[in-house]
């Protein structure tokens, strides 16, 4: 069985569940190297952020959706991590990437993060955070 990196898929319960069976389980990535883990990545991509929300009745409005949305969208708008921040538009063009700036925007985003963090309370939290 090949699984993803996924908790849903790497736990206790499903470890004692496949004790029971001859069933060997192999984690996409790590243990073998060719997997459709990407390809799933984007099915799910696709499947919650465009088509999901839209009411899509038949293979006609799947279609029109695909070319007017998502194609635009996902190939020219969207920063993927893989792609090191470019769009797949940008990758096949063959933008170059400026890794120094990639690195200043991680640590700008990281900044941000710590920031908010810092001023923001979690009610309720297990480990003590500040309560306002």
């Amino acid at each position: 069985m090949i699984v993803d990196g996924g908790t849903e898929n790497n736990n206790k319960s499903v470890e004692t569940l496949l004790d029971k069976y001859p069933v060997d389980k192999l984690v996409a990535m790590k243990d073998i190297l060719k997997s459709n883990s990407m390809i799933e990545s984007l099915n799910k991509l696709l499947k919650y952020d465009y088509l999901y929300p839209r009411k899509i009745q038949n293979q006609e409005d799947l279609v029109k959706t695909m070319r007017k949305i998502v194609v635009p969208d996902y190939n020219d708008k969207r920063p993927h991590g893989s792609l090191f921040g470019l769009t797949p538009g940008e990758s096949y063009g063959r933008k170059t990437v400026n890794f120094k700036k990639i690195r200043e925007k991680m640590i700008e985003a990281h900044h941000k993060r710590v920031a908010f963090n810092q001023t923001h309370a979690c009610y309720g939290c297990p480990f003590g955070c500040k309560q306002d």
